[in-house]
């Protein structure tokens, strides 16, 4: 389980488009 924090980051728009992470909608792990 991914952290809530780490989710939150990563839900933001991110300042370069590279950065942007995928994630699972339910559990929040890297996929």
């Amino acid at each position: 389980m991914a952290k809530t924090s780490q989710r939150v980051r990563q839900q933001r728009t991110p300042k370069y488009k590279t950065r942007g992470y995928n994630r699972c909608k339910k559990c929040g792990r890297p996929r």
